[in-house]
């Protein structure tokens, strides 16, 4: 208490530790509700096929992937042409048809690739944060000439044996 009316008083304090824990807390919980989301679809789908649909849809929309793709193996053979594959484009398919057709039509048995064959070879993710820094990659270049500039790569092992794998791309670095 001062007697002087020209004196002020302030209290600081720094928030950053608590803002950054409420932002943790918010991700964490979109997490599990994405976890939740997913688990259930694949209960109640009706078909394998119809639950990948879904479950891509979502998991682009998460995490803001401008496409999504899932490629799986006919059984026995974790590479080479796939059996089944779906696409998840954020915006129109037409923009991406040419490489959603390349990629289509690749085998991913290519054993220089750095991209989703190296995460079938390696069995890790395979995380590319400029993909026209890779450069000499026939697929990867029709992606980046698409508009496509960043890409995760993940395969999917069952039982030991790589059966699918999942591409997610961004249209940023």
């Amino acid at each position: 208490r001062s007697d002087n009316p020209g004196q002020i008083l302030c209290f600081l304090r720094d928030i950053t530790e608590r803002k950054r824990a409420e932002h943790e807390l918010r991700k964490n919980t979109q997490l599990a509700r994405l976890l939740e989301h997913l688990a259930r679809t694949v209960n109640e789908a009706v078909s394998p096929e119809a639950a990948m649909e879904i479950c891509l849809r979502r998991i682009c929309e998460h995490g803001n992937w401008t496409l999504g793709h899932i490629g799986a193996f006919a059984r026995g053979q974790s590479t080479g042409p796939m059996e089944t594959s779906f696409w998840h484009p954020r915006d129109c398919a037409g923009r991406y048809a040419e490489f959603i057709g390349y990629s289509d039509s690749f085998s991913y048995n290519v054993p220089t690739g750095r991209f989703t064959g190296a995460a079938l070879r390696e069995r890790s993710p395979v995380w590319i944060g400029d993909l026209s820094r890779l450069g000499g990659f026939r697929r990867i270049a029709v992606a980046v000439e698409h508009g496509l500039r960043a890409g995760l790569a993940l395969p999917v092992i069952v039982n030991g044996e790589v059966t699918a794998f999942l591409e997610f791309f961004a249209d940023t670095p």
